[in-house]
């Protein structure tokens, strides 16, 4: 499984520009999701 993930790692911070708020709305709750798509859509 470490090759994989180290694939996978390499694959998102090569073409992901901002990855780790990628893996941290994974975290979040669909409502606070919802709620940053609104701030971000407003700027």
């Amino acid at each position: 499984m470490k090759p994989l993930e180290l694939i996978f790692l390499l694959t998102l911070y090569t073409f992901d520009n901002k990855p780790e708020n990628r893996i941290a709305k994974q975290y979040l709750s669909k409502v606070d999701r919802q709620k940053l798509n609104e701030i971000r859509q407003g700027l």
